[in-house]
């Protein structure tokens, strides 16, 4: 192995290692406060309750309800402090990769002996990386890397020449943004069928309109 591709490799390992941190990081991010959150919703939900009578009927109540319970249990199985002990371990694991890259770069004595560090260090975050993450957790990993941290970042984003669009934004961001454009465009329609459903007279605001539709 050249000198080139070893520190190709520790680039790789590198930036394999600092994504399963974050995203051990994200999983217990998103588990921890995901519940309150929940709760915070449930309160403006009820407030909106009492401003628009129309929100307070036994299907829309038991549709919220039963949705929040599956959410919170969903949740619950991501708070496992394995998450937070695999991070810092990921973590050390990487920060040592970074010292192990930065002396490749800098020797030129045989490689052997980085070599069999790598397989090591690569081995060590394989065994501690933990496959099972909380949905969204991808895309919160891709924002601590490459964002909130991307100085950290750096020594493999240079390495490996990541682009912005093909490495640095995971394929759950193309879906959030499609999914959002598909939800634009059928809000777009139930408006445009609504203003046309009050002015032929079938309710006389959007408010009715909605009332006569959950009756």
């Amino acid at each position: 192995m050249t000198k080139e591709q070893l520190l190709f490799q520790i680039a790789n390992i590198g930036y394999s290692t600092s994504y399963g941190r974050d995203k051990c990081y994200a999983t217990s991010d998103i588990a921890s406060k995901g519940t309150w959150r929940i709760s915070i919703f449930g309160v403006y939900f009820a407030i909106l309750a009492i401003l628009f009578p129309i929100l307070n009927t036994v299907s829309t109540i038991a549709f919220l309800v039963i949705g929040f319970a599956v959410l919170s249990l969903y949740l619950r199985c991501y708070t496992d402090e394995k998450y937070i002990n695999a991070a810092i371990k990921l973590q050390a694991i990487e920060r040592k990769l970074q010292n192990l890259y930065f002396n490749v770069k800098a020797s030129d004595s045989d490689l052997s002996q980085y070599e069999n560090e790598l397989k090591k260090l690569d081995n060590q975050q394989k065994d501690i990386a933990i496959s099972s993450q909380v949905l969204g957790s991808d895309l919160y990993a891709h924002i601590k890397i490459f964002w909130a941290k991307k100085i950290n970042s750096q020594w493999f984003v240079d390495e490996l020449k990541l682009k912005f669009f093909f490495d640095k934004l995971p394929f759950s961001f193309f879906l959030l943004c499609l999914l959002i454009i598909i939800l634009l465009i059928c809000l777009l329609i139930a408006l445009f069928i609504s203003n046309h459903l009050i002015e032929i007279g079938y309710a006389t605001s959007l408010i009715d309109l909605v009332s006569k539709v959950c009756k």
